[in-house]
């Protein structure tokens, strides 16, 4: 075939050629990535996370938590009923008699759920507590938005946590105010962080699931499957 192609023109080896080596490049750029993955190194830069690209992602994770605020504050269905009133109340009645809520009060939610609520009532006022709800649960998200976004940003595996952090930008606006409307959105945050450390940090990981699952029970699960894919 090639002396075919000596014989017929010269174009066709120069053709053969470049298309070679567009091959070889894919070839090296992946073997570039995945030895990058397995060994730890650097990933080749146009698979790396851009300082702009991780600007982005936190100012689209910003913009959804004020739209979200806004769509609740004026909707029939009030998705912040449990922040502005539910949590409100407890709050009251601790500042009112003096019993805890989980301590010196029966409560839903184990202990530490009063925690979040009180830094969102410090914040801001009773009058305004969704607003210092949003930005507690805004804080929060940004802990495991930074560990997918900006931490490691030029790991192989950067491209992929980028599409994670994308993806759950998209989810929490895709899910409405409720996502964050609930004691929930606390513990998300914390799930996912305990997760992301689960490798590295077996025990900080553990730490993080058993904060979370003291102000909200469903994290403990995680916790429970973690200890046995550990095992």
């Amino acid at each position: 075939e090639i002396a075919s192609c000596l014989v017929g023109s010269e174009m066709c080896i120069r053709d053969r050629y470049w298309q070679s080596r567009s091959v070889d490049h894919r070839m090296h750029w992946r073997a570039a990535v995945e030895s990058a993955r397995i060994r730890g190194r650097r990933a080749p830069r146009s698979a790396q996370i851009s300082v702009g690209e991780s600007v982005a992602v936190f100012v689209a994770m910003f913009v959804v938590h004020v739209w979200l605020l806004w769509f609740a504050s004026w909707h029939e269905s009030a998705p912040f009923n449990d922040v502005t009133t539910v949590y409100r109340q407890w709050l009251e009645q601790a500042r009112s008699s003096g019993e805890v809520p989980g301590v010196h009060a029966p409560l839903v939610y184990p202990v530490l759920a009063i925690v979040p609520m009180w830094f969102a009532k410090l914040i801001s006022s009773p009058e305004q507590i969704a607003l210092g709800w949003v930005a507690v649960v805004f804080l929060l998200n940004c802990i495991p938005l930074y560990l997918l976004a900006v931490r490691n940003r030029e790991s192989a595996s950067a491209r992929l946590r980028l599409r994670a952090a994308w993806f759950w930008v998209v989810f929490l606006a895709l899910l409405g105010p409720a996502g964050i409307g609930r004691i929930d959105a606390v513990t998300v945050p914390l799930v996912i962080t305990g997760l992301l450390l689960a490798r590295r940090r077996l025990f900080a990981s553990g730490g993080l699931l058993t904060v979370g699952a003291w102000i909200k029970v469903w994290p403990a699960a995680v916790f429970a499957a973690l200890v046995t894919v550990h095992r």
